[in-house]
């Protein structure tokens, strides 16, 4: 390529064209711009908008362009419809392996998951009496639409609320248009709470009132409902929770609502010594409840919910071990959680070493009982004082008449200031000897105050168990 002429024989050549170059314009002002040679692309041609006689966005009417219909977002199923769906996409040999999995669990682990504290029998073993009372009383008043109260006591895993929670069940045709409420005070940041808790499932939402204006509205809510026909029911349960400060208006207040409108209040504790506590000053405002107490279970009683649980698996667990077991337990709470727990944790040891169940359920039980297994430490102070009688009187393993012991009883109150019970005594006494201390029921001491009483617990055991500063000296 030549700039100029091309040098040969003489003649002329032309000068080629030079090809044109669309570059970007230089900024103003640089070497080599020239504002006055219009560039290419700043020609008025280039730079005219073009008129079209259709609508760009319009894809119909753009040529050669097929229009797409308009997606619509697919509607979203609810969560159970999604999971019929992904549980139909499963292959049928899946699902076999799956099921066959469940069936063909091994003896242990099947045993394992049927002592969980998560499996909640459909019926509860050894609690007919408790069960017919509780059932009775909610049933009889419902059905005449009038209200009551009904205190129930007994130490923790003796089956009380899970007593109550099959009833409602059960009486759930005959309840049919009954509201039923239920509260749990240990999740109660504070007593008065409960008023904005009972408002919440009154209203159906959340209250947002103080405690003084929640208890008016609470009150306002059960005049409405009074004349409306079938009652309300309460279930409370941890009413002792309720007893956190020292005035006891909300426990009083609680108790009231029974007396002043159609409500079936049923309140659930677990500390013993409030029945000693409540009762008397619940009777003195005209507020008493009917009353109920969850004995702890017995040896028998244990050994039979847990041979229940392991009704395919009976082979599992040693008799000895399982005795064992409910030995221990009865003497220290009667708590059936506690049992199961131990007879799964032994069945898993057991399988894991090979070691006998026997030895492995001793192990187990003397580092969960040793130091703190004495369950007199726990009794209420009024139970204590009858046992610390009954060994002044030389009851251990001896018939004691039933006047003697209330009259040495008596004393000792009278030694530490502090006043005796009256009518609750037959309820401490019947405590006693469901707990195994005593061999006599309260209910032959009310008949008689000659009936026979027997000590079955070591004097040396109460004065271990008794030694706090209000117990000395009397002993």
């Amino acid at each position: 390529r030549v700039s100029g002429t091309m040098l040969g024989s003489g003649s002329e050549c032309s000068t080629p064209k030079p090809r044109t170059r669309r570059s970007l314009p230089l900024p103003a002002g640089s070497k080599g711009s020239d504002s006055s040679q219009p560039m290419a692309h700043d020609s008025p041609t280039m730079m005219r908008k073009r008129k079209l006689d259709f609508d760009e966005s319009d894809e119909e009417c753009v040529p050669g362009k097929k229009a797409v219909p308009e997606r619509k977002p697919r509607a979203r199923g609810s969560d159970k419809d999604q999971a019929t769906l992904i549980e139909a996409m499963i292959p049928a040999s899946i699902k076999e392996e799956r099921a066959a999995a469940t069936t063909t669990l091994s003896p242990t682990l099947r045993a394992q998951q049927s002592l969980s504290l998560s499996v909640v029998p459909t019926t509860l073993l050894c609690r007919e009496k408790e069960r017919a009372v509780v059932s009775n009383f909610i049933s009889t008043h419902v059905g005449q639409k009038k209200s009551g109260s009904l205190y129930i006591s007994g130490k923790p895993g003796t089956g009380k609320t899970a007593t109550v929670h099959e009833v409602l069940s059960q009486l759930e045709e005959t309840m049919k248009g009954c509201q039923v409420l239920e509260v749990n005070c240990m999740q109660l940041a504070d007593p008065r709470g409960i008023y904005k808790r009972v408002h919440t499932l009154l209203a159906g939402k959340e209250c947002r009132l103080a405690a003084g204006l929640a208890l008016a509205a609470v009150n306002e809510a059960l005049l409405a409902a009074t004349p409306r026909g079938k009652p309300i029911v309460l279930v409370v349960d941890e009413v002792d929770q309720l007893m956190r400060q020292k005035d006891c208006e909300v426990l009083y207040n609680l108790f009231e609502w029974p007396v002043k409108y159609n409500v079936i209040l049923v309140g659930i504790a677990n500390a013993l010594d409030l029945t000693e506590r409540v009762l008397p000053m619940l009777r003195g405002r005209g507020l008493e409840p009917a009353f109920l107490q969850f004995a702890p279970y017995s040896r028998e009683q244990l050994s039979r919910i847990i041979r229940q649980r392991l009704s395919e698996d009976k082979a599992v667990l040693s008799d000895g071990a399982l005795m064992l077991c409910a030995a221990k337990v009865m003497a220290t709470s009667g708590d059936v959680r506690v049992a199961l727990d131990l007879c799964r944790r032994t069945i898993e040891r057991a399988a894991r070493t090979s070691e006998n169940q026997l030895l492995v359920m001793k192990a187990i039980c003397d580092s969960v009982f040793s130091q703190g297994g004495d369950r007199m430490r726990d009794l209420p102070l009024h139970q204590r004082l009858l046992l610390c009688a009954m060994s002044r009187l030389d009851g251990f393993d001896k018939d004691v008449a039933a006047g003697r012991v209330l009259e040495e009883y008596r004393a000792l109150c009278a030694r530490v200031s502090l006043g005796p019970l009256r009518d609750e005594i037959f309820v401490a006494l019947d405590a006693l000897a469901c707990s195994g201390f005593v061999s006599s029921a309260a209910a032959r001491v009310r008949e008689k105050r000659d009936a026979k009483l027997r000590l079955l617990v070591l004097p040396a055991d109460i004065a271990r168990s008794c030694d706090d500063n209000i117990f000395q000296g009397l002993l």
